[in-house]
């Protein structure tokens, strides 16, 4: 799920979307608008994820971890 800076940077964002999907603007171009409007992945997830990405990663068929020390 995508994060937005604000509500009004999520509206401009899903317009250039819209744009780049009809061609009208580049992949560099739309990069930017991630890039302006969307909030980074290192500053979406806290340590109160971790449990629930772990118990995925563990969950998941066909995922050969090993464990954490």
């Amino acid at each position: 799920m995508k994060k937005y800076k604000s509500p009004a940077l999520r509206h401009i964002h899903q317009e250039a979307v819209g744009l780049y999907k009809h061609g009208i603007i580049n992949a560099a171009e739309m990069r930017e608008f991630d890039k302006d409007c969307l909030v980074s992945g290192a500053s979406t997830f806290t340590t109160s994820h971790i449990p629930r990405i772990a118990a995925a990663i563990t969950a998941s068929p066909g995922r050969h971890t090993r464990p954490v020390k």
